[in-house]
């Protein structure tokens, strides 16, 4: 396939996840209607990840990076994010799934739709002990309200041109890089939501990063908005 083709960057960074990212791998690779690539980065991982990427070189579609060194997962999404070729980008993390229908459905809205940057649906969350439950991820189009908000990147497609505008993930957040993501992309572009079923499914792990201290994501969750105060009203605030 030629890269001039691609519509969709898949990227997949991955530390450590050699029970799960098969999973995710297949769920990307059978998405139907949409030309895409998938970016995989292995994060310098000591367990067996990325012998279990490898099985997947011979698929045109498929590229693989493996750092020597730990990148951490921002800087790993932007080293991904600038080897892609896709229109638009989608993240998908290691242990969590792409449900049917995401890249095409949330693409054709793109499409459709050249005055919004991002477009999201509804995830599947399972818990670690198998329980189900639906994140219905509303917000108002105009996207500020994500301001104190935490918004996952998960299955979420965004248009390659707005991520590399405000400068990608930023690398200094080991938490809620996503989020921070997503809050300075709501200063520049609308969201649409898509109702209906969930497009992604996010399985609530045990020590992965979505699993961490609170007082960590506090502290984080603190900067985000207290950066956010600054660029947006040029004011220096403080979050207790």
């Amino acid at each position: 396939m030629k890269l001039s083709r691609v519509k969709v960057s898949v990227i997949l960074p991955a530390y450590n996840a050699a029970g799960t990212i098969d999973r995710a791998i297949q769920s990307i690779l059978k998405q139907k209607g949409v030309s895409l690539e998938l970016l995989i980065g292995d994060d310098a991982s000591t367990d067996e990840t990325f012998t279990r990427m490898t099985a997947y070189k011979t698929d045109c579609r498929v590229q693989l990076f493996r750092f020597r060194k730990n990148q951490g997962v921002a800087l790993m999404r932007n080293r991904l994010i600038a080897k892609a070729k896709g229109r638009y980008i989608s993240a998908c993390d290691a242990d969590d799934m792409l449900l049917e229908g995401n890249l095409r459905k949330l693409s054709q809205k793109l499409d459709a739709k050249p005055s919004f940057g991002v477009a999201y649906a509804d995830s599947l969350i399972v818990s670690p002990e198998g329980k189900r439950s639906v994140n219905r991820r509303f917000i108002n189009e105009q996207s500020w309200e994500l301001l104190g908000g935490g918004f996952a990147d998960g299955g979420t497609l965004i248009r390659r041109s707005l991520i590399k505008k405000i400068g990608g993930y930023r690398p200094k957040f080991k938490y809620l890089e996503d989020c921070d993501l997503f809050v300075r992309l709501a200063e520049q572009t609308r969201f649409y939501y898509l109702r209906g079923k969930p497009l992604y499914c996010q399985y609530q792990t045990a020590g992965s990063l979505s699993d961490q201290s609170r007082r960590n994501l506090s502290k984080t969750s603190k900067i985000i908005l207290n950066d956010a105060i600054q660029r947006r009203y040029g004011v220096q605030f403080k979050a207790q």
